[in-house]
């Protein structure tokens, strides 16, 4: 045993640990309730995230976003399925980044959260989250779509989603159908009109004279303005070539929507459900097809300068 001998020779012994003493000194350091100030304020200062606050947003459908600092500080977009566990996600981040040595989530109050539960669960449950990349910690918030607005849950709005989706695709490929269908139609009035031009000019200076074609283009002329003025007869709109091409699309709409029995209704009460909840779902949801779509635009690219370099 050591201690501490006097001058006069005596031993003393220094006072004993006290168990008892030292585990409530480690309570109330956790929870800074009874601490000093200087005390609280370290173990404040110590259990602040290192990393830069990070959001979650939703996607299409039960899809959610993340971008994430990598340890080289290049910054990674992550796509979530809701369904899919945090293990999945954890090995899709070490993937990215092989300097990862350590990866995992925790709660708010430090505890670490199971591997395999799924990332639907911990957005429907926790407020936020922490994300420990080996010894740097962000704060996790989610900024979804809550459908809290008008009183339904996630999953149903999960659920408007899907609904919604292939209705919202089936549309813009006849809306795109009905947009070319009436550029053929205009291309062919303006064929038409240089026709028309071309055949009165070679009436007029080869086969008659302006005497002869001044009554035949009077009439022409005339017979237009009364082809505009039926038109907005019909229409109950004036004419003019926007208007034209406006009413030649929304027929061709029609038309299409009932061959390929697109439910009008439905996408319409849909959109207006979803609008209600949130107006930026259905951008985001346009967002993220064109964002497919481009990504299949560029992969053929990729692998025919490939299969080129491949044979060369």
């Amino acid at each position: 045993m050591w201690g501490v001998r006097c001058s006069s020779g005596t031993k003393v012994l220094p006072p004993r640990l006290n168990i008892n003493n030292l585990q409530n000194s480690v309570n109330r350091w956790s929870q800074g309730t009874t601490l000093s100030p200087h005390l609280a304020q370290l173990r404040n200062a110590s259990s602040k995230p290192s990393g830069e606050p990070l959001t979650i947003t939703s996607s299409v459908a039960d899809t959610y976003q993340i971008t994430i600092p990598l340890t080289n500080n290049e910054r990674c977009k992550f796509s979530l399925k809701g369904e899919k566990t945090i293990a999945s996600f954890l090995s899709d981040l070490k993937t990215e980044d092989h300097n990862i040595q350590s990866v995992n989530l925790y709660s708010s109050d430090g505890s670490r959260i199971a591997q395999s539960t799924s990332i639907q669960e911990i957005l429907n449950n926790l407020s936020d989250f922490k994300l420990k990349i080996n010894n740097k910690e962000y704060i996790v918030t989610p900024q979804l779509h809550r459908a809290g607005k008008v009183g339904i849950s996630e999953n149903e709005l999960n659920t408007l989603k899907k609904e919604f989706l292939p209705l919202y695709l089936q549309k813009k490929e006849l809306d795109a159908k009905a947009n070319s269908y009436t550029n053929l139609v205009v291309y062919g009035g303006l064929g038409y009109l240089v026709a028309q031009w071309a055949f009165l000019a070679r009436l007029t200076w080869w086969e008659f004279n302006w005497d002869v074609m001044e009554p035949v283009t009077y009439f022409v002329t005339f017979g237009t303005a009364v082809l505009g003025y039926i038109y907005f007869v019909a229409t109950k709109r004036e004419y003019s070539y926007e208007n034209f091409r406006e009413g030649i699309t929304i027929s061709r709409m029609r038309k299409l929507y009932e061959k390929n029995g697109f439910d009008v209704d439905k996408y319409f009460f849909l959109q207006h459900k979803l609008n209600q909840i949130d107006q930026e779902i259905i951008p985001d949801i346009d967002e993220q097809i064109e964002g497919s779509q481009n990504q299949q635009k560029d992969q053929p690219v990729e692998t025919t300068t490939a299969t080129t370099t491949a044979a060369k």
